[in-house]
């Protein structure tokens, strides 16, 4: 019975020292995927960015344009 005990102590810092690994490897994991998706929103809000000073530029041709079509001035 004693040399169960002894055993059986004897593994618990060994069990704890393999969970610490799993939980820091996991978390090394996540740490790595969170970036991952952080990179490919930023993308994403970059595409919009642009997409939005496009819309800008348009909107902005199109004021143009009718102006000039008013105006008369058919030759640019």
């Amino acid at each position: 019975m004693l040399a169960f005990q002894t055993l059986s102590r004897r593994r618990w810092p060994l069990v704890a020292g393999v969970l610490a690994i799993l939980f820091i490897g996991y978390g090394m994991n996540l740490v790595s995927r969170s970036r991952d998706l952080q990179m490919r929103i930023n993308h994403e809000v970059a595409l919009l960015d642009e997409l939005s000073h496009i819309n800008d530029d348009l909107h902005q041709l199109s004021i143009i344009h009718r102006v000039d079509l008013n105006a008369g001035q058919h030759r640019w």
